[in-house]
């Protein structure tokens, strides 16, 4: 986390733009650009400036919108529930959908079924993720009118319409994580498949089905785990784009907003926020290892 904030801290000063001229107005005068420089300390040293920020940080103190003048907590609370919502569906759909494609493409090796699941991952990994949306929207919200545009409700107060509203840009990310776990669960199938305990399993009379899915699955979850904790933090940074694709309110509409306006508290919070549920992520994951695997705890 430290790292990624003294990166982000630095890249955002790179970028030109002026954020006193954005709060103060095209019409302020050299007077009323220093007073805000002074008010919210741009006119200091980068050094000054970053151990202010990483101080406040501490404290629990996120600092205060350049743009709305409120806290940042606040705004990052109202934008932080639809963007947990796209992301836990978009995981859903791409968990299930590339399980079940890599399961199918192994126990196919090298038939049609396999070919058509590497097809299909060459092809949504192919294409990029905005354009995928834009495809979706043409055709299930302008053409046929089954879902609308844009907008977000809650999946908790009104399941059906929030679902109609997340389903699009939950599609849209999930069918990239399936791509990718397809291709992970294939693999790792392949490999597990040809285990001595799969054979034993046959051996003894089990069904198919159950050295499939009980025996050779399980033993392939670990490498499963480990990328699906590096696909939420690529859904973390991809939701900036796809909520502005789809124009849904949350975290990432939050930044791509505090970037033009150069609101550097906006996007300094919301940065730490995703990386800290990143970090969070991975962690569960690495805890999760020796539930999955016995052998990890002794």
């Amino acid at each position: 986390m430290l790292g990624v904030t003294t990166v982000m801290f630095a890249l955002l000063r790179a970028v030109p733009g002026d954020p006193a001229a954005v709060i103060a107005g095209p019409a302020a005068t050299p007077a009323v650009l220093a007073a805000v420089r002074a008010q919210y300390h741009l006119n200091q040293p980068l050094v000054y400036q970053y151990g202010h920020w990483i101080s406040s940080l501490l404290s629990g103190n996120l600092g205060t919108s350049l743009t709305y003048q409120e806290p940042v907590v606040t705004l990052i609370r109202q934008a932080l529930g639809p963007t947990l919502q796209l992301v836990i569906v978009s995981m859903v759909i791409g968990v299930s959908l590339g399980v079940l494609l890599g399961v199918f493409a192994a126990t196919h090796l090298r038939k049609a079924p396999d070919l058509i699941v590497s097809g299909f991952s060459s092809g949504v990994l192919g294409m990029p993720s905005f354009w995928m949306g834009l495809l979706l929207l043409l055709v299930f919200s302008v053409d046929l009118h089954w879902v609308p545009s844009g907008g977000s409700v809650s999946i908790l107060s009104s399941p059906v319409e929030g679902l109609k509203t997340v389903a699009l840009p939950a599609i849209t990310l999930g069918l990239g994580v399936a791509a990718v776990q397809a291709r992970f669960v294939r693999t790792a199938m392949v490999e597990a498949l040809s285990g001595d305990y799969v054979r034993t399993a046959r051996a003894k009379g089990a069904s198919e089905r159950a050295v499939v899915w009980k025996h050779a699955l399980r033993n392939a979850l670990l490498p499963l785990i480990t990328i699906t904790g590096i696909q939420v933090g690529i859904l973390l940074g991809g939701v900036v784009v796809i909520e502005d694709v789809f124009a849904r309110p949350g975290l990432g509409s939050v930044i791509a907003t505090a970037i033009a306006n150069r609101d550097y508290p906006v996007v300094e919070g919301t940065t730490v926020v995703l990386v800290a549920a990143f970090s969070a992520v991975n962690l569960v994951v690495d805890i999760a290892y020796q539930f999955i695997d016995p052998r990890i705890r002794r």
